[in-house]
């Protein structure tokens, strides 16, 4: 079967976004790796509400300086949680290679998908649309 243009796209844009967001030196520790699980799981359930912000923010950044801003400002914490958020998604999207319909939001621009992904992982979904208004007013009239 052959891979949906579209979603190797997006996966490309979000390992992209990821490797140029996280710090150089970081490993596999970056996503949890090596943590106790329940110390793992109580630290991405006490930050979804900062890793959901961080996520809105660095959608709305006016660039990529901005959004480095935003991401180096960041808590380890927060950092652990949102990039294992991230690895979750990378692996989500991957599923969806060979689907020719698969459930991903393309921005009229393309080069803005990278504004789409970092909304396409928050939990906060009324933040999240109201970002995208504010992006693309033009997409949400209608």
């Amino acid at each position: 079967m052959q891979k949906n243009v579209e979603v190797e796209f997006w996966i490309l844009m979000a390992r992209a976004l990821f490797h140029e967001l996280k710090p150089k030196d970081a490993g596999f520790e970056l996503c949890g790796y090596g943590m106790d699980k329940n110390e793992f799981a109580f630290l991405v359930h006490r930050e979804t509400k900062r890793v959901n912000e961080a996520l809105i923010a660095m959608s709305l950044a006016k660039g990529e300086r901005e959004t480095h801003e935003i991401f180096d400002s960041l808590s380890r914490d927060t950092v652990i949680a949102l990039c294992s958020r991230w690895a979750r998604y990378l692996w989500a999207w991957k599923q969806l290679e060979n689907d020719p319909h698969p459930h991903l939001w393309m921005p009229p621009d393309e080069k803005d998908t990278w504004r789409a992904i970092l909304l396409a992982m928050t939990d906060d979904l009324p933040a999240a649309s109201e970002a995208r208004r504010q992006l693309w007013p033009e997409e949400s009239q209608g």
